[in-house]
């Protein structure tokens, strides 16, 4: 019977041990991935950005203002994203995101309150280490090539309306997204996309109304010329406008631009104060023109679209993901949780995020070609050339950048990519 209870201990401790072992496997294949995921991401993002910086030396006059202003640019965002990624090496390395897990959770009993004390913490930290860059740069480098109208007050309140927009919705969109994976955690991924597309269709529909004079005033457009001018294009073209606003850019910034919002029937249009100042009638409907090309080639509904299937293949992965207990001990904790889920997650992701931000800039940038090329029908390609060739000249925009980064970053064609379209013979 001693040899019976012997060998029955002996398997138990087998298993125990071939348990345990497996766990530890899984544990570190899953901290190994996470490193490599992030640091493969950060050297091809590196590479990119040293990529385009060598072409843009070369390519540019070296006295010339646009590649002083990249340069100055350039260095700070570069430094800025070294650091943060020596930050997150260290974090991952030493397991704080679990760490910082373990501390909320025997402190705080609420799991909605864990969820957003978690967060919280990660977005103040990385708030305090962006913000002396955000300072440097608005007030030295944008300050030195005359660009900078923000004052320290202003600078203060957008930094605070910031951090309150961002607690009262995401705060809240989080909350509301940690509910329904307490109550459904099969369907979690369904009903968490519908929430968020809900989300993005209302933001869209409030964000010229609510969201975008938190920071800016918004006036009607005076009478004259120019409104006159407006409204008859857009009557010409049966564009829906309901408001035309006048936005005080200026408060900020010297460079111009403009744009509209709006799903459905109302239709905004706003214009930056520099732009109405500094540009000829001509060239401002010019650009209006591009934009209700966007509207009239749907341009709006298919990018939404594009963004609601992204954002549903986001969250099928998530659902998935959320089921792993190894992940979170991966990063330090000691159970798995929401929040260290949802951090490992968002490294998991970046390669997906990256190739999906390439096939829609690839998409953006067809759209900007074809709303072009609506304005070069329906009014003025010179105009519009004119309109852009200023608008970048104003803004020290880099006319060379290299094509890698330009399918990577950007979401519109380059300059003399435009440029060259608007002139050639139309097909």
């Amino acid at each position: 019977g001693t040899e019976a209870v012997y060998g029955q201990s002996l398997v138990r401790g087998e298993e125990l041990y071939s348990t345990s072992h497996y766990l530890h496997e899984m544990i570190s294949t899953w901290f190994y991935i996470l490193v490599i995921i992030f640091i493969l991401g950060f050297t091809i993002d590196t590479i990119i950005e040293l990529l385009n910086w060598k072409h843009t030396r070369i390519n540019l006059p070296s006295n010339s203002s646009e590649l002083n202003y990249f340069k100055a640019g350039f260095r700070v965002s570069f430094i800025s994203h070294v650091l943060m990624a020596v930050i997150t090496c260290v974090l991952l390395f030493t397991g704080s995101f679990g760490k910082l897990d373990s501390l909320i959770l025997e402190h705080i009993s609420n799991p909605y309150a864990q969820t957003l004390a978690y967060f919280g913490v990660i977005a103040f930290a990385s708030f305090i280490v962006s913000l002396p860059f955000s300072v440097y740069r608005t007030f030295y480098v944008e300050e030195k090539f005359g660009f900078n109208k923000t004052t320290t007050q202003t600078f203060i309140q957008d930094k605070l309306k910031s951090m309150f927009a961002t607690i009262i919705i995401g705060g809240g969109l989080l909350a509301f997204i940690l509910w329904i994976y307490n109550r459904d955690q099969q369907h979690f991924w369904l009903w968490s996309w519908i929430t968020l597309v809900v989300f993005m269709i209302l933001a869209s529909m409030l964000f010229t109304s609510i969201i975008l004079p938190l920071f800016n005033r918004l006036s009607p457009l005076e009478e004259g010329e120019l409104k006159a001018s407006i409204e008859a294009l857009c009557e010409r073209l049966q564009f829906p406008l309901t408001r035309l606003y006048v936005m005080d850019g200026s408060k900020r910034s010297t460079k111009a631009n403009a744009f509209f919002s709006g799903l459905g029937p109302r239709k905004s249009i706003v214009l930056y104060d520099t732009l109405v100042s500094n540009y000829s009638t001509e060239e401002i409907l010019a650009v209006l023109t591009h934009e209700i090309g966007h509207y009239k080639l749907k341009h709006t509904l298919k990018t939404l679209t594009a963004s609601i299937i992204q954002t549903g293949l986001m969250f099928y992965l998530l659902g998935i993901i959320l089921k792993s207990d190894e992940l979170p001990m991966a990063l330090g904790g000691i159970e798995r949780t929401f929040q260290l889920s949802l951090t490992g997650f968002a490294i998991l992701y970046s390669p997906v995020s990256l190739a999906l931000s390439i096939l829609m800039n690839s998409l953006s940038r067809k759209h900007e070609y074809e709303a072009d090329a609506y304005a070069k029908e329906h009014y003025s390609g010179p105009h519009l050339a004119s309109a852009l060739a200023k608008l970048h000249k104003d803004s020290l925009s880099n006319p060379k950048p290299h094509p890698v980064y330009v399918a990577v970053h950007y979401s519109h064609p380059t300059l003399q990519q435009r440029v060259n379209y608007l002139e050639s013979p139309s097909k």
